[in-house]
């Protein structure tokens, strides 16, 4: 089974005069390819990262009906994933 490649957000970070276009080649390839990735060296704090993760639970954990109200998939969009607000 193949692994999770993990693109590193450090050229961004370091001043290099390539590091964004390093950074974009990894992103395309990995999200074209894949679809997904790990990100590291990104900076954002776990505190951050923590109340994003509860929101997220928090959301999810709600009835079908108030999450409905929300959000409304639109199936027309080229992706299952596009959610429009209403």
């Amino acid at each position: 089974m193949p692994s999770i490649p993990i693109i590193d957000l450090e050229p961004l970070w370091d001043n290099s005069p390539d590091g964004i276009d390093v950074v974009a080649k990894e992103v395309i390839l990995n999200f074209k390819e894949l679809g997904f990735a790990y990100v590291k060296n990104h900076n954002v704090s776990s505190a951050l990262l923590k109340e994003i993760f509860q929101a997220a639970k928090d959301f999810h954990n709600l009835p079908r009906e108030v999450k409905n109200r929300i959000f409304k998939i639109k199936p027309s969009e080229d992706t299952c994933h596009q959610m429009l607000l209403k």
